[in-house]
């Protein structure tokens, strides 16, 4: 790995067979909004007398012909500038990051812009963040991570739709073949070896063989620890909300990329078996509404690790607080397991086993070969939202002291109304009475 560091900057595809190119971008399957977009980004670069280029993801996706609504533009001249006339222009409002050139303009109908100055970029360590100066259109893109993403699309109306591809990434893009553009591209951020995998395994693609050399080096080399957990941590998080994320883990497992975020990070057997039950139950017609994908794939990832292990990978990950309390959870789910194994629970069993346990836990839960998944299901849809008619002032009112001795009360008639004992306010009521007799007694 030391002898890639001190080689010199080397380009590894210099393809410029699309240059020149131009393509109609009304004919591709675009939101008509974008369309409209693009025209006006053009006309307002015309009378800025600046060139403007839509980048990234979606020059991409759309010769592709896959989905993206990201719209990222590059400006050869003063990009923050630009970005502060068009959103007068347009009636936006403009976010701009003056150390990176950049800016963000958020139009009224919630259109977003990523407005970028062509620029270059120097790492002084890897993983650090670059240090950019202003330069051209070739520059820019010659920093972009692989080929396939350092493909232009001029929106200016004189080269309106023309294609800018000096390093092959159409070419690429036929192929199906995810490449660097010079061999200190995963050295200069590491956090493209995670990246690669998430665009290779998205799209159906290979990474080319010298790629993957150097990532393979990059990994050995332990230069992924010099990256921030936060960065780590969008990146998984990112390939946790692919439609299926299974391959693309797999993979990172594979290449070593997990084993480098911690030694017992890694997908084997069961994990798969973890995932195949998660695509059973996605599969399901009775989800509830709201939870999260990502963090279902993610605890089936945590699961077969230790307790202690998984704390530091959620550490190291710098996930959110909720996502914490959700590993969290983990911990006590085989007693409940073993628990729920029972056929002949009382609703009221079920709920309180499972009560305070987040949806995605009990999803995760229901994954599970061993666990009657009727119980869970149960809980979602009926239990989890069930209550007393009765409330603390009825307590106060009957003469019982507020303390910890209502939340004994209240749990006990709900227990009675789950299981059908008590069926009305006035029975509660009734009950509530006689458990405070009981403890007085």
């Amino acid at each position: 790995m030391e002898r890639a560091v001190k080689s010199p900057l080397r380009k590894l595809n210099e393809g410029t067979q699309d240059l020149g190119k131009v393509i109609d971008l009304d004919g591709y399957k675009l939101p008509r909004k974008l369309k409209s977009l693009f025209k006006k980004i053009g006309q307002a670069a015309d009378e800025s007398g600046v060139n403007v280029y839509l980048v990234g993801g979606l020059p991409r996706d759309i010769l592709l012909d896959q989905p993206n609504l990201d719209v990222d533009i590059v400006v050869e001249g003063d990009g923050v500038a630009f970005a502060k006339q068009f959103s007068r222009r347009e009636g936006g409002q403009t976010k701009p990051h003056k150390q990176f050139q950049t800016a963000i303009v958020v139009l009224p109908k919630g259109l977003k812009i990523d407005v970028a100055t062509a620029r270059t970029e120097r790492y002084k360590q890897p993983g650090a963040l670059p240090v950019v100066k202003v330069s051209g259109i070739r520059n820019d893109l010659y920093r972009r991570d692989f080929t396939i993403n350092s493909i232009a699309i001029q929106l200016n109306q004189r080269n309106y739709g023309k294609v800018v591809d000096y390093f092959g990434a159409n070419q690429d893009l036929k192929a199906g073949i995810i490449r660097v553009l010079h061999q200190l591209s995963f050295v200069d951020d590491p956090m493209r070896t995670i990246r690669a995998v998430r665009f290779e395994q998205r799209y159906g693609f290979t990474i080319e063989k010298k790629t993957e050399r150097l990532l393979r080096e990059t990994i050995r080399a332990g230069l992924l620890n010099r990256v921030s957990s936060e960065r780590i941590g969008k990146e998984i998080t990112l390939i946790l909300k692919e439609k299926n994320p299974l391959p693309a883990v797999k993979r990172l497992s594979e290449l070593g990329i997990l084993d480098a975020i911690h030694p017992e990070f890694r997908v084997d057997q069961h994990t798969e078996v973890l995932f195949s039950g998660l695509e059973r139950i996605l599969s399901s017609a009775n989800l509830p509404r709201y939870f999260s994908r990502r963090v279902l794939y993610l605890l089936a990832l945590l699961y077969p690790l230790s307790p202690q292990a998984r704390k530091q990978v959620t550490q190291r990950l710098a996930l959110s607080k909720k996502v914490r309390n959700c590993v969290t959870e983990l911990e006590p789910l085989e007693d409940k397991i073993r628990f729920l194994e029972n056929p002949d629970l009382k609703p009221s069993q079920v709920y309180f086993s499972l009560r305070g346990l987040s949806t995605e836990v009990l999803l995760f839960m229901a994954t599970r070969a061993r666990v009657p998944t009727r119980w869970v299901f149960l809980y979602l849809e009926k239990l989890k939202a069930a209550g007393t008619e009765i409330s603390g002032e009825e307590l106060k009112e009957m003469g019982i002291p507020s303390g910890p001795i209502f939340k004994n009360i209240l749990d006990k008639v709900l227990a009675a109304r789950l299981d059908g004992e008590v069926g009305s306010k006035q029975e509660e009521l009734k009950l509530a009475e006689k458990i405070w007799r009981g403890e007085n007694r």
